[in-house]
């Protein structure tokens, strides 16, 4: 009977006579068939850490009835018949086979599984490197851990606190505060939520990058390396070479650089690992290398290590270790090493019985000294009270300024101290910028709030807002080093700048100033006979300018950030007048357009001129242009028909734009006509409103779009126009001074306003008007 099935057989006896026994009935089952598979269930799938729970059900055998499961995991040759759950706790990758069996002992298939128990942890992150640092930003990476069955992300805290899982080994910490230290910590995880051990790093924001001198500036880009600009006499820039750079250079050999300070005529930077490195003039042991030779190349400082800041002025240098000691070198004449001598040092020396100490800032011939408790200490000259005190000399160690408290932030000047407290506020001392006396007693500039970083110049004083302005007062501006576009010899109360946004730190130097933004651009105004200002020429600038060379790989790639411009005539591709008025507009990587940047930017403009079929290139046109909310308005003109083509460079951005602007009528033909003049008296001598409309034709009668008039005032009245002054004809060539006004300082005369096509000598006078009163 090889079938499955149930059998029911009948027998019998007969003998030879046919004689039957009784009937013998006799049920048969035969069952063939094996049972279903079993179903395993493994709990947890993926690795755990603690055990796998392995389960069998739902197996049946509808013949002789379901039996029992049986199991074995690995290679193990003995099966083992299933009453529970079965619990693998054993660390490893455990195969796990199992079958069903009936009541005569048929079998099932074999079904399988996998039980995953991990109790190894990764390997404790290691190689953490800081890729980027800035204001706001830190970079790092670091080395991939090791695990057994691989890692499966990493945990990112700062300061205890989580912050995200990555996959990659790198992360980039945003909107941090300015001037701060941060613990990191990464632990590695893998599928079964082993953990590493911690990976512990330390970094902090800088409070500055950028540091400036008599005539050389030095600043750190975002990835560690050192640039250099301005005068190289002595080899200051680091260059290798004594040559000038009107734009900034790289310092080879250097990266992993946190702080940068700039001497007279030398220079010094701390790399990460608390090591100082200096260069330049070297006549006094500035370089602190145990002899007096002048290097162009940085040099290490010897036996100086675990350092945490820097600080350099005149002919002196500085270094604050991390146990809260301050070390210096150089020339001593004056106490300002404050080692108690006043003997030259060529090596650095300690500065006598002064500890705690958390920040520095170096001045002409004197240093200043901020402990961690908010009190402030001096040494060195005292000629115009620097040290907070009068009828005091020279001092060859340090002295606490008693009159000043609760210091978070100190600036040390070549004749005066600036200071910002915790409460916000900005004090100052020493030579006094109103007058021509000093003081000792620090007394509070007003003005400004929410202050977070401070600079100071020759005799000049600096404070940038939370908002990023800059505000700036000081007695010296002879070269326009305050940056308010004028050369005003005293400036005694702080006046916020109007040409520059978003700043971060400010650096003074002797004669020029520097800048850095958030979105890791250097600005400078001032002297640039050098080329100290960088932006690649040797010219003076009263208001901020770029700093040319920084803008390969500086900043974060933020939709935030200017990222492109884009350029359009204002009426059309078609002209038909010589002056056309092109608008530049500025776009964050979002497309968005970026009404926040306000700024004075070099603009490089390529002319090719098509006419007769012959090109001509007219020489390149190089001009500073004014971003306003984002947008600004160039004025051309041209005097020759044709086709032009024009090349737009701007600096600061990657992207050229390129217009074809196609002129068919001479300008010289175009004529200006009154179309209608409001007669309006003057009222109480004060003001005289009007709408004046006119029109732009040319030779032949026809309308000109595009071309610019300027209205000005001219007659006996002293008086000053109000509104828009400037109106560019619309398509048909009609211009409406709206709310044209003129604000009078004299009375009873006539008010004459004149108008003229920009550019053209020719006035078209309005009719007079007579003051009534």
């Amino acid at each position: 009977m090889p079938e499955t099935g149930i059998y029911k057989f009948k027998s019998f006896a007969r003998d030879k006579n046919r004689n039957d026994s009784e009937v013998l009935e006799e049920t048969i089952k035969v069952d063939t068939t094996n049972p279903t598979n079993p179903k395993m269930v493994v709990e947890p799938l993926k690795w755990t850490n603690k055990f796998v729970s392995v389960t069998l059900l739902d197996a049946v055998d509808e013949d002789s009835g379901f039996q029992k499961y049986q199991y074995k995991i690995n290679n193990s040759e003995d099966w083992v018949d299933y009453k529970e759950p079965v619990i693998i706790s054993n660390e490893g990758l455990h195969q796990v086979y199992a079958k069903s069996l009936d009541n005569v002992f048929n079998e099932s298939e074999i079904v399988s599984g996998e039980a995953k128990v991990d109790k190894t942890a990764p390997s404790q992150p290691k190689n953490i490197t800081t890729l980027i640092r800035d204001y706001k930003r830190i970079k790092i990476s670091w080395a991939a851990s090791n695990d057994n069955v691989g890692v499966t992300g990493y945990d990112v805290y700062l300061d205890s606190t989580y912050i995200a899982t990555v996959i990659d080994t790198e992360y980039t910490f945003e909107n941090l505060k300015q001037n701060k230290s941060y613990e990191i910590k990464i632990i590695a995880r893998d599928e079964a939520e082993n953990s590493s051990q911690e990976g512990i790093y330390f970094e902090s924001t800088p409070l500055s990058l950028i540091s400036t001198s008599s005539n050389h500036s030095i600043m750190i880009k975002a990835d560690g390396t050192v640039w250099t600009w301005g005068v190289n006499t002595y080899g200051q820039l680091g260059d290798g070479t004594t040559t000038n750079q009107t734009t900034a250079v790289q310092v080879k050999g250097l990266s992993d650089v946190i702080a940068v300070a700039a001497g007279e005529n030398h220079s010094m930077v701390l790399k990460r690992d608390g090591t100082v490195w200096t260069w330049g003039l070297n006549t006094t042991g500035q370089l602190g290398t145990g002899n007096t030779t002048t290097s162009l190349v940085p040099v290490q400082v010897p036996e100086l290590e675990g350092i945490i800041a820097i600080a350099a002025r005149n002919n002196n240098s500085y270094a604050l270790k991390r146990n809260g000691t301050v070390w210096s070198w150089g020339i001593n004449n004056r106490g300002q090493l404050g080692d108690g001598t006043t003997v030259l040092k060529t090596k650095p020396v300690q500065v006598s019985g002064l500890t705690g100490v958390s920040a520095l800032s170096a001045g002409r011939e004197y240093a200043m000294a901020l402990k961690s408790d908010g009190t402030l200490w001096g040494w060195g000259t005292n000629s115009y009270y620097q040290l907070g005190a009068t009828g005091l000399g020279q001092q060859t160690r340090p002295i606490e300024i008693t009159t000043i408290k609760n210091v978070s932030q100190v600036a040390a000047g070549d004749y005066h101290v600036v200071v910002l407290l915790t409460d916000g506020t900005v004090w100052e001392w020493g030579s006094n910028f109103a007058y021509s006396t000093a003081t000792a007693a620090p007394y509070k500039l007003g003005g400004f709030n929410q202050i977070t970083s401070i600079g100071v110049g020759l005799s000049s004083g600096f404070a940038v807002e939370s908002d990023g302005s800059v505000w700036a007062w000081g007695r010296t501006n002879n070269y326009g080093q305050l940056g308010n576009g004028t050369t005003e010899v005293i400036q005694s109360s702080p006046k916020k700048l109007s040409g520059i946004t978003g700043v971060r730190t400010i650096a003074g130097g002797e004669y020029s100033t520097l800048a850095l933004k958030a979105d890791n651009t250097v600005w400078s105004w001032g002297r640039n006979d050098k080329g100290q200002l960088g932006d690649g020429t040797l010219s003076n600038s009263l208001i901020p300018i770029m700093v040319s060379g920084l803008n390969e790989s500086n900043s974060f790639n933020l939709a935030a950030l200017p990222s492109y411009f884009t350029v359009e005539v204002d009426n059309g591709s078609k002209m038909d007048t010589g002056q056309v008025t092109v608008t530049l507009s500025v776009y964050g990587a979002d497309g968005v357009h970026d009404s926040s940047y306000n700024a004075i930017s070099k603009l490089n403009m390529t002319k090719y001129h098509t006419s007769n079929d012959n090109q001509v290139t007219i020489d390149p046109t190089i001009e500073d242009i004014n971003f306003n909310g984002g947008i600004a308005y160039l004025p051309l003109t041209f005097d020759d028909e044709g086709s032009y083509i024009l090349n737009f460079e701007l600096q600061g951005f990657d992207k050229q734009q390129v217009i074809t602007l196609n002129i068919s009528t001479d300008r010289s033909e175009a004529v200006l006509d009154f179309v209608s003049l409001p007669s309006t008296s003057a009222i109480n001598g004060e003001i005289f409103d009007a709408q004046p409309v006119l029109r732009v034709i040319n030779g032949n009668g026809d309308p000109v779009s595009g071309a610019r008039i300027v209205a000005e005032i001219a007659g006996d009245i002293i008086g000053t126009l109000l509104g828009n002054v400037h109106i560019t004809s619309d398509s048909e060539g009609y211009i409406t001074f709206e709310d044209l006004g003129v604000l009078l300082e004299t009375t009873n005369g006539e008010i004459v306003i004149n108008f003229r096509i920009e550019e053209d000598e020719s006035y078209l006078t309005s009719p007079s008007i007579k003051d009534s009163s």
